[in-house]
């Protein structure tokens, strides 16, 4: 009907708008490709049932590196590259006494 609509609400403030944006369109077209469904309308999209996102880099990370279509998408070389940045980031992190006042100086710059 014509008042059916999409919403991608998943970005982040702090990300990159080019990974962002080329991650996206990756996925959208990949789904495509694939004859993916959509998933089904929900009024609760974080109930138990649904998929949910990584709720860590951590988590988000070792998602990144299972996924081979979204790598082979990417590019190796990059995914390898961005991975190596960003579990710098984790050992930053998990090496700081006080968490908050290291993701206050580590993020609050980039916002």
């Amino acid at each position: 009907d014509n008042a059916t609509r999409i919403e991608n609400r998943i970005g982040e403030p702090a990300a990159n708008p080019y990974l962002y944006m080329a991650s996206q369109i990756h996925a959208g077209l990949d789904g495509i490709a694939s004859r993916l469904p959509a998933p089904l309308a929900t009024d609760a999209p974080y109930s138990a049932e649904n998929t949910h996102l990584p709720r860590s880099l951590t988590e988000a990370l070792a998602m990144l590196n299972s996924d081979e279509r979204f790598c082979a998408a990417m590019g190796p070389d990059f995914v390898r590259y961005y991975s190596q940045v960003k579990s710098s980031e984790i050992a930053r992190y998990e090496l700081a006494e006080d968490k908050l006042d290291w993701q206050r100086r580590e993020y609050f710059s980039r916002i």
